[in-house]
């Protein structure tokens, strides 16, 4: 009697700890995580040669070409779209970002270019939508509309960055991260490229509000809160002011539990009720961010 006590005690333990982890691999297969975007290229290391200017202009200069080749693809992409190829202007803006995060992995964010860490962002954001619209919307004519926007936003974020961040700063950035003789807080452009930083955390957010209606399915608009959520939160993250937007960055990581909560169907609520709460939260979000004035102290 003893031994078939035993035998089901052990039992119900095995059964158990197979409840447990099938519910963590469905909480965990719910929503992208970073980490689950691999690139085929190996990573650069910035740590190497911090001493060495040329290092990140050989890097800066990777940056520019894979930026280049991303335009040309997208000039091509809506010259397909325009004559009805939409399959085919999906999948080239798709590889086009592949390639380009490959190109610029980097494994150290001491200061890569933010041409760098916004193609990375904007392919793993893409990644994600393809995902949830495989996923979430059946109608393929439906989904490769969304693709072609997000993915056009995507690039366009991109080259904000290049063009408001990199181009005019990144140089004064570099030389004074690796002059030590240099009072880094007294650059004149310290405060400005700070507020860029800002700009473009912000811009992630907006880019979400922008085509927010037209995601077509409230499991895809729930997905793409969360990767943009996530792309503004690493961007702030990069700032050395980051401890003043704390709240911005705990409002960043609300929106992604609450994304994470949802879609794993942990509150059993409408998804279009699921999907405002998002938005009134990003909104929120989004107003404190930009109160932040950089240089001046918040909370720590």
């Amino acid at each position: 009697m003893n031994n078939i006590k035993k035998t089901l005690l052990v039992c119900l333990s095995v059964l158990s700890l197979n409840i447990l982890a099938d519910t963590e691999q469905k909480i965990n297969s719910c929503y992208l995580t970073q980490n689950s975007i691999r690139f085929s290229q190996p990573a650069t290391s910035v740590h190497g040669a911090l001493q060495d200017n040329s290092f990140y202009e050989d890097f800066r200069g990777v940056c520019l070409e894979s930026l280049s080749e991303l335009n040309v693809q997208l000039k091509m992409a809506f010259d397909e779209w325009k004559y009805g190829n939409h399959s085919s202007a999906v999948m080239r803006l798709h590889n086009a970002l592949k390639d380009s995060a490959n190109k610029v992995a980097f494994d150290s964010i001491d200061v890569p270019p933010h041409t760098a860490t916004s193609i990375i962002n904007s392919y793993r954001i893409s990644e994600k939508v393809k995902e949830s619209i495989h996923k979430n919307l059946p109608d393929r004519r439906l989904g490769l509309q969304v693709e072609f926007m997000m993915l056009t936003e995507l690039i366009n974020i991109v080259n904000w960055a290049n063009t408001n961040l990199d181009n005019p700063y990144y140089r004064n950035v570099v030389d004074t991260y690796i002059s030590f003789g240099n009072n880094f807080s007294s650059m004149n452009y310290f405060n400005d490229y700070l507020g860029k930083v800002k700009q473009l955390s912000i811009k992630y957010l907006r880019s979400y509000q922008k085509v927010q209606e037209a995601l077509a399915s409230n499991r895809v608009e729930l997905d793409v809160a969360h990767s943009f959520a996530s792309a503004a939160k690493e961007t702030l993250q990069q700032s050395v002011y980051r401890r003043q937007f704390c709240a911005g960055l705990s409002g960043l990581d609300h929106i992604m539990r609450l994304t994470e909560s949802f879609q794993c169907g942990q509150a059993q609520i409408p998804s279009y009720r699921q999907v405002n709460i998002v938005r009134s939260t990003m909104n929120k979000v989004e107003r404190e961010i930009s109160n932040v004035r950089t240089g001046r102290s918040s909370c720590y």
